[in-house]
């Protein structure tokens, strides 16, 4: 396995059925690539979360306007990078301008390839399963 001790209480928290988990713009070497911090990267979000870890809940990106982020990497690319990477929602906090770049740069990377169609429908998909089992669970709780 790829992931150490540190990783034992995400684990155990998937095991247990976690439902989302919110990524931190660290750079983390031995997970990561090229110097990418967590949220940008595939071998972190899709490699050890998802294949490795079997995290079938939803990956949420913590406001990609930080610091972090936006003094390192661009910040409506990076919106998109995190999808490409495996997450499924990205928090955009503050700027009206990041939000509508965002939704644009989307549309762009989806003309030209840079983000799949099939990728994106998957990310949607498992929020909207998330959303039907949420509403369930509150329901049946209701009763």
């Amino acid at each position: 396995m790829f992931y150490g001790f540190e990783f034992k209480p995400f684990k155990a928290a998937i095991n247990d059925g976690l439902h989302a988990i919110m990524s931190a713009h660290i750079n983390f070497t031995n997970l990561t690539e090229d110097g990418l911090p967590v949220t940008s990267s595939k071998r972190a979000l899709t490699g050890l979360l998802r294949e490795e870890m079997g995290f079938e809940g939803l990956i949420i990106i913590d406001d990609i306007e930080m610091k972090a982020i936006h003094d390192n990497y661009a910040t409506i690319e990076a919106t998109l990078k995190t999808v490409n990477a495996g997450a499924n929602l990205v928090c955009i906090c503050h700027d009206l301008h990041y939000q509508i770049g965002a939704s644009d740069c989307f549309n762009k990377a989806l003309e030209t390839g840079e983000l799949a169609m099939d990728t994106l429908n998957e990310r949607v998909a498992r929020i909207l399963k998330y959303k039907e089992k949420l509403n369930v669970e509150l329901n049946t709780h209701l009763l």
